[in-house]
């Protein structure tokens, strides 16, 4: 596993597991407010949010696991959608692997103990 102190930076720059660009783009969701997603300015748009703040809630979190009385906590959800560009898209199965197999031996050299060679 890499290490990286600026996962946001390359969460949008990794290869993405599709064909094509979607339509409405590629869609951030997170429990943690997405403002501070370090976006490059050409992948800005006008008519989307900053994902600064919640735009609805999953209520998924576990409070109790009781096998008849399982009961969840509402969580707050943000949502954010780029446009991320063509050549990002990787497509499918291994070809979508082996384009991030080459961007992380690019962009993180750097590995924890034991798990790379």
């Amino acid at each position: 596993m890499a290490r990286t102190d600026d996962a946001l930076h390359h969460l949008v720059r990794l290869p993405l597991a599709a064909t094509a660009p979607a339509p409405s783009g590629i869609e951030f969701l997170s429990d943690r407010p997405l403002h501070t997603l370090p976006v490059p300015e050409n992948l800005l748009t006008a008519d989307a949010s900053d994902g600064a703040h919640p735009s609805g809630q999953a209520t998924d979190e576990p409070l109790t696991f009781h096998t008849t009385r399982r009961t969840y906590r509402a969580r707050p959800l943000y949502r954010r959608s780029l446009h991320l560009p063509a050549e990002q898209y990787a497509g499918l199965g291994t070809k979508q692997l082996d384009a991030l197999n080459t961007y992380l031996s690019r962009h993180l050299p750097e590995t924890m103990e034991g798990n790379r060679p």
